[in-house]
């Protein structure tokens, strides 16, 4: 499961700096349509994981994250904020031998993200969505908490 907020982390990110710019919908959803919105999130997000992109992009962030040496610089890399960055100015921490095998590396992962955006367009614009409410931030917070519960 951490690799999958991982994962998603990044994409995470640029819904949320969307959301900010075109915050167009200011209402706050009552009872009912947050439980029915934290459900649509959940459905969504179960067709993600469960998406042939998704199984091959947590493969292959497995992969690089060997060779970045993730679990040794974890630390390091969440606060620099910049992963290709950080590798490139740690090669030495890493596994890789060039600067530009790691941007190679870094390079196919994004094309990864790039399927799994294309493969889950309805995922990622149901959180565009969502994120342009006032409260979308928290129904989707409580719905990954859900998932979470379910599925430590």
């Amino acid at each position: 499961m951490k690799n999958t907020l991982v994962i998603l982390s990044i994409l995470f990110l640029s819904m949320t700096s969307y959301a900010q710019e075109n915050n167009t919908n200011n209402t706050n959803n009552t009872s009912a349509t947050r439980d029915s919105l934290i459900a649509k999130m959940e459905k969504h997000y179960y067709k993600l994981v469960s998406s042939e992109s998704y199984i091959a992009l947590r493969k292959a962030q497995e992969v690089y994250d060997s060779k970045v040496n993730m679990k040794a610089n974890d630390k390091e890399i969440k606060n620099s904020a910049d992963v290709k960055g950080w590798v490139k100015a740690n090669l030495s921490k890493t596994t890789f031998k060039t600067k530009k095998e790691a941007d190679l590396a870094y390079d196919n992962l994004m094309v990864f993200v790039s399927a799994l955006n294309r493969e889950n367009k309805e995922y990622f614009d149901f959180l565009r969505e969502l994120f342009s409410q006032s409260d979308g931030r928290d129904i989707w917070q409580e719905a990954m908490a859900k998932v979470t519960e379910k599925h430590p």
